[in-house]
């Protein structure tokens, strides 16, 4: 994925200031993706089709 643009403040603040939530923002994805089943489990749980 690539954004289309970006907020301005962006231009603005410096790179250490920008960086500095990274390390928390990876935790919380990985978190919410290990909480998350896997795309067969979701399938197999929420919309498979009846053979």
């Amino acid at each position: 994925m690539k954004p289309k643009h970006y907020h301005p403040n962006a231009d603005i603040m410096p790179e250490k200031e920008l960086s500095k939530p990274m390390p928390d923002i990876r935790r919380t994805w990985r978190a919410c993706l290990r909480a998350m089943p896997s795309h067969q489990a979701f399938i197999d749980r929420n919309c498979r089709a009846p053979l």
